[in-house]
């Protein structure tokens, strides 16, 4: 799946289910955005997530079998920093 997202206040759910063999590239410019992503289970998971902008909400859980990877770019320009939850690993 790749997603490039160019606006503000976006919200998305992104979720790739079983049997494995899955890969996400997303980025997402510009402000407010709530991001969750789910990939779940048989492994062969892997995630590039580039954020940019001002006020980010982001969680990412992998899930089980092995094989989960993820590559994280994060520029936040709130000074109160952005929130980042990552959960790998078997359920």
């Amino acid at each position: 799946m790749f997603v490039d997202v160019n606006s503000d206040s976006n919200t998305l759910l992104l979720t790739q289910q079983n049997i494995g063999l899955m890969y996400l590239d997303l980025t997402l410019n510009d402000n407010g955005h709530d991001v969750t992503i789910t990939q779940k289970d048989q492994g062969d998971h892997a995630a590039r997530v580039t954020l940019n902008g001002y006020s980010t909400d982001f969680d990412l859980v992998q899930q089980g079998n092995t094989a989960q990877n993820y590559e994280l770019d994060n520029t936040c320009g709130n000074a109160l920093g952005c929130t980042i939850d990552v959960t790998q690993g078997t359920q």
